[in-house]
């Protein structure tokens, strides 16, 4: 039987994905790398999520490195926090100051 947790992560992927509208390609992607990245790398990954994957695509980023988010994702888009992780649309790179 699938946990209503579950069912709560596969509804709000799904939603994101709708809502993002389309990318350079005309049509909303998943980036699935991202989350293997962060899995393989930690804080490291968010440069190998930017290798990865193209802006404007949605990303998975686990909820150990929440921190990331503030790196990785466009705040002018949807973003979905499951508890387990945190799902939104790969921003364009921010300058550091």
């Amino acid at each position: 039987m699938i946990s209503f947790h579950s069912l709560w992560s596969i509804f709000a992927i799904a939603a994101l994905i709708m809502m993002v509208g389309g990318n350079a390609r005309g049509q909303a992607a998943f980036c699935g790398t991202a989350t293997d990245d962060f899995t393989s790398s930690g804080y490291d990954a968010t440069a190998l999520v930017r290798q990865h994957c193209q802006i404007g695509e949605t990303i998975v980023i686990p909820a150990a490195y929440s921190g990331a988010v503030a790196l990785l994702c466009d705040f002018s888009k949807s973003i979905v926090s499951t508890g387990a992780s945190t799902m939104c649309v790969l921003a364009k790179p921010r300058p550091r100051h």
